[in-house]
């Protein structure tokens, strides 16, 4: 014990805890707040003028970004968590969009490289 007296529901020799372990969050605990997380994100991009739709597929959330009314070719990012493993928030982001057609490959290149920047921490930034 902290005052130096032994505590005698703990066996001799062995350590005491300090504090209680931490377990990672269940998968359905991840998912609930990564709903709450997507909501807040979807509500954001209203703001901006962007429409997005909050689906689940079974208990996992999916933002959709689709841009349908743009053309035919237009973007569409989907954005879910992955709930594979760890207490973090990770999500899983997919961009589906159609280059222009004179668009070169450093450009798309940069295009790319303009996303990782923009999830990186600021330490990580990439140049182009």
């Amino acid at each position: 014990m902290l005052d130096g007296t032994h505590d005698p529901l703990i066996p001799e020799g062995s350590k005491e805890m300090t504090a209680e372990p931490s377990r990672p969050p269940a998968p359905r605990d991840l998912a609930a707040l990564a709903q709450q997380h997507l909501a807040a994100i979807a509500a954001s991009l209203t703001e901006h003028g962007i429409t997005s739709r909050l689906t689940l597929l079974g208990d996992t959330p999916v933002l959709t970004i689709d841009q349908s009314d743009t053309g035919m070719d237009s973007p569409t990012v989907a954005v879910d968590p992955d709930t594979s493993g760890g207490a973090d928030l990770r999500l899983d982001c997919t961009c589906t969009w159609t280059p222009a057609p004179d668009s070169t490959a450093a450009a798309t290149a940069d295009t790319i490289l303009t996303v990782l920047n923009a999830v990186r921490p600021a330490r990580e930034v990439l140049e182009p």
